[in-house]
């Protein structure tokens, strides 16, 4: 993965309808090799929020997700994803975007011109 999604923490809401499942246990027993492999990319760093959450509920959420995003912070070397960061990305992509295109161009071009040249020693040989 491109940034290996040390900057990434998955928020699940809806964890009202799990009843007295824990997003844990839920996502253990889902048995996705998709969602695990995201998991697993970001760390295991992910929290479930309840919707119906009322005060005290909901700062005890955003508490949690503040203190997670803090103990990322610190894993990270004190590294946080900033916008420079995407940039930075962006025109990786943008860069590997551009070198396959050229690689492909070139094999294009050698194609043809074998192709050429075919018909063209077709074409003496008639």
């Amino acid at each position: 993965t491109l940034f290996r999604s040390v900057h990434m923490i998955l928020l699940f809401t809806r964890k009202d309808d799990l009843e007295d499942e824990s997003i844990h246990d839920l996502l253990g027993h889902l048995g996705n090799k998709d969602l695990q492999k995201i998991l697993e990319t970001c760390g295991n760093r992910y929290l479930a929020f309840n919707n119906k959450a009322q005060q005290h509920e909901q700062e005890e959420q955003v508490s949690e997700l503040v203190a997670m995003i803090d103990r990322m912070v610190a894993k990270n070397g004190g590294n946080y994803f900033t916008n420079d960061l995407y940039v930075r990305a962006e025109d990786l992509i943008k860069k590997s975007e551009a070198e396959v295109m050229e690689e492909l161009k070139k094999e294009f071009e050698e194609k043809l011109k074998h192709e050429i040249h075919k018909i063209r020693l077709d074409r003496k040989s008639t």
